[in-house]
C-alpha cells in the first residue's frame, strides 16, 4: 500500500519546486521560503540550484508563472495565504505555513514610475519582500564578474554576459551555468549591494541598474546557518 503524505518522512537538504506537503517532523522544523518568479526558467533554476549547493536547512518553492509584477504579487499573497489557512485548519500541519514570501521580476521598458511604486507598496502591504532587477535578471549573473555603472538595456546585459559565457543566450529554456557563478557569489554579492547603495543616493531605489536578489540569496543563508526550529 503507498504511504500517504503524512507517512513520509522528508529528508534532509531536499529542495522542490512543486507544491511541498511535509509531515509532522520528529526533529524541529525548517524553514520555508516561497519564490514567485516573472521568468519561468532561468530564475527556478537558478534559485533551486543556489539553495541545493547551500545544502541549507531550508524548505523552497519555486515557482515561475511568466506573469505580470502585478499579477505576480497577488498570485504570491494568494498561495501564501493559502498555506496558513492550511496550516491553521483542523487537520493541518503547522509547518505548512511559509517563513518568507518573495517575488522575483524585471523591470521593463514598458513600466512607468506609477506601476513600480503601487508593486512595492502592495508588497509591503501584504509582507511580500521583493528581488527586483533592472534591467534584467542577467544583471545578478554579469555581478558575479564585474560592476558597470551606467544605465543598460537588456540586450546589451545580455551581450556583455554571453561574451563572459561563452553560448549563453536569453531564449526561453536556457538557464545560467551555475558552477560557473558559484564561487563568485560574494564578489556578485557586495557588487550588487554597492550598484544600491548607488541608486540610494539618486533617491531611485530600484533605478537602472540595480538588482536586489542578493537579499533574497543573503536570506536564504542567514536562515540555513540558524539551528532548526528557530526561523
Amino acid at each position: 500500500m503507498a504511504r500517504t503524505a503524512k507517512q513520509r518522512r522528508r529528508s534532509k537538504h531536499k529542495f522542490r519546486s512543486n507544491t511541498l506537503k511535509r509531515s509532522h517532523p520528529s526533529q524541529e522544523p525548517y524553514a520555508r521560503i516561497l519564490i514567485v518568479c516573472v521568468g519561468e526558467v532561468t530564475e527556478p533554476v537558478y534559485f533551486n540550484a543556489f539553495c541545493a549547493d547551500m545544502g541549507a536547512n531550508v524548505e523552497i518553492q519555486v515557482l515561475g508563472l511568466g506573469y505580470t509584477p502585478h499579477r505576480l504579487l497577488s498570485e504570491a499573497t494568494s498561495r501564501r495565504n493559502d498555506a496558513a489557512r492550511r496550516a491553521r485548519g483542523r487537520n493541518g500541519d503547522p509547518y505548512e505555513r511559509f517563513d518568507e514570501t518573495w517575488c522575483v521580476f524585471d523591470v521593463d521598458g514598458n513600466w512607468i514610475e506609477w506601476d513600480i511604486a503601487n508593486v512595492i507598496s502592495s508588497a509591503k502591504a501584504n509582507d511580500i519582500r521583493l528581488a527586483i532587477s533592472n534591467p534584467c535578471f542577467e544583471l545578478w549573473a554579469l555581478m558575479h564578474y564585474e560592476r558597470s555603472d551606467g544605465e543598460k538595456t537588456q540586450d546589451e546585459v545580455i551581450n556583455r554576459l554571453a561574451k563572459i559565457l561563452p553560448g549563453y543566450k536569453k531564449v526561453k529554456s536556457c538557464v545560467l551555468p551555475y558552477t560557473a557563478l558559484k564561487d563568485r557569489y560574494q564578489f556578485a554579492a557586495d557588487n550588487a549591494q554597492a550598484l544600491c547603495a548607488a541608486r540610494a543616493q539618486d533617491a531611485d531605489e530600484y533605478g537602472n541598474p540595480s538588482t536586489t536578489v542578493q537579499d533574497l540569496t543573503e536570506s536564504i543563508i542567514d536562515r540555513s546557518r540558524r539551528p532548526t526550529g528557530n526561523h
